[in-house]
């Protein structure tokens, strides 16, 4: 993802020259987290992706998954106890 369409965004300008200069700096890791952030549901300001870039921390990156049945698997034999 390019993350084009988050800068046509609304926003302040001051929000919009945080967000460049913050893009130039993600890690690969964030830039993946922030793809299925994205995806998962889009945000809707400039605001709302600021908030997301700071919640990455919170996101865990589960790879690699091919399908969302492959990702289950992963989720279930790294965060829980079931066979």
């Amino acid at each position: 993802m390019d993350f084009k369409e988050l800068r046509a965004l609304p926003g302040s300008e001051e929000k919009r020259r945080w967000l460049r200069n913050r893009m130039e700096t993600l890690f690969m890791k964030e830039s993946l987290l922030l793809t299925a952030a994205q995806t998962r549901q889009p945000a809707g300001d400039l605001a709302e992706v600021i908030g997301r870039i700071y919640s990455l921390p919170d996101y865990t990156l589960v790879a690699p998954a091919r399908s969302y049945e492959d990702l289950g698997k992963r989720y279930l034999e790294r965060e829980t106890r079931v066979p």
